[in-house]
This record gives structure tokens, C-alpha cells and sequence, in this order.
């Protein structure tokens, strides 16, 4: 009768038919992350430009300065996770 094909059989290409779905999520999950680190990027220049910029009291200048520093640091935070999710998602692996 037929034969059970391995997974890994160059027939198969090594890749599990299933696989597919988890490539996408990988793919929108590394977009958002670019996305949610572009954004608090922005923001931080922005805010950063309203602290140094505006002439304002100086509870603005401080309220503007800690956004400054919050979306800095949430920015940060996006770049480390898309770097951990990329060595952990590499392009073309199979799963």
C-alpha cells in the first residue's frame, strides 16, 4: 500500500502543510511590533520637541518630559521584543 511520507522528504519540501498559518501570525505579529515601535518613536520626538521648544511652566515642561521618557522607554521595549522574536521566528524556518 502507500507508504506514510516522512515530513522531512524533499516530496513534501520539509514543511508541515499546517505551517502556513503560523508563518502569517509571525509576520503580523513582527509588523505590529514595528508599528508599535514607529508610533512611540514619533511620539517621543514630538514630545521631546514640546519640552525643549514651547516656552511653558515648568509642570508642563515636566509633564511633556516624562512622556518623553515613557514612550522612549516603551520604544525600547519594541525593539527588544522584535529582535527576540526574530531570532526566535527566523524567515524560512520550518515548524
Amino acid at each position: 500500500m502507500n507508504a506514510p511520507i516522512h515530513r522531512k522528504s524533499p516530496s513534501v519540501g520539509g514543511r508541515n502543510p499546517g505551517s502556513e498559518r503560523s508563518v502569517e501570525v509571525s509576520e503580523e505579529h513582527s509588523l505590529a511590533l514595528l508599528c508599535f515601535t514607529t508610533a512611540n518613536g514619533f511620539l517621543s520626538f514630538i514630545a521631546a520637541m514640546f519640552t525643549t521648544m514651547l516656552t511653558l511652566s515648568a509642570g508642563w515642561r515636566y509633564f511633556w518630559f516624562a512622556i518623553c521618557l515613557a514612550t522612549f522607554g516603551l520604544s525600547l521595549i519594541g525593539i527588544v521584543l522584535f529582535c527576540v522574536s526574530y531570532k526566535t521566528n527566523k524567515p524560512g524556518d520550518v515548524y
